[in-house]
């Protein structure tokens, strides 16, 4: 049993450090700063800076920002949290966090499989969602889609822990209504998932 462990967390630990090796390649050679990121970005650096959830027109005095609806809050906040730890603007940074939560995802999936299905099936969806460069190659760009699909993960995960624990009012229930919030902060769309989860 103790042999079936270790195997298990060795594989495991295979699977994420190939899948931590893709994402930084990914970021190393494919990362792209441009377009909507800038808009995210923009909308970040003016919260900080003058408190206005907006764009900067022509100057940097406050004045110079016009507010805007353009965007949800939920990116613009990830990145403000970001520009204050890493410093403003450090867009790298902001792409290595990435990383560790689309990681976080992969392992979310994991364990969601796990519970469902069994230790192989938990590893074997460990080790497709560390190497699908369809999902991983999204951390090399700032935009929300890692941060949606995380919440997703987590959502459907807590929903699964919630019904093993008998479906009472207990932690998982806040977990899964903070990251069903947290994904429709971040796309509209992603109220989709709260339509998904709810009812059931």
């Amino acid at each position: 049993m103790i042999r079936k462990k270790r195997t298990f967390w060795l594989w495991a630990g295979a699977a994420l450090g190939s899948g931590l090796l893709l994402r930084l390649w990914f970021v190393v050679h494919m990362s792209l700063v441009d377009g909507d990121s800038l808009i995210y970005g923009g909308i970040a650096k003016n919260w900080l800076l003058h408190g206005i959830y907006g764009f900067t027109q022509g100057g940097h005095a406050p004045n110079s920002v016009d507010p805007t609806l353009i965007r949800l809050p939920g990116y613009p906040i990830f990145l403000a949290a970001c520009f204050r730890l890493f410093g403003m603007e450090h867009y790298r940074a902001v792409l290595y966090v990435q990383v560790a939560i689309d990681l976080t995802t992969c392992w979310l999936a994991s364990a969601l499989a796990g519970r469902l299905f069994g230790r192989r099936a938990a590893l074997a969806v460990l080790w497709l969602a560390a190497l699908c460069p369809f999902t991983a190659n999204y951390v090399a760009l700032p935009l929300t889609e890692t941060l949606v699909l995380n919440s997703i993960a987590l959502s459907f995960y807590a929903f699964a822990r919630w019904l093993d624990s008998g479906a009472a009012f207990n932690r998982w229930l806040w977990v899964i209504a903070a990251a069903i919030a947290w994904s429709i902060l971040l796309r509209p769309e992603q109220v989709l998932l709260a339509a998904a989860i709810l009812p059931a």
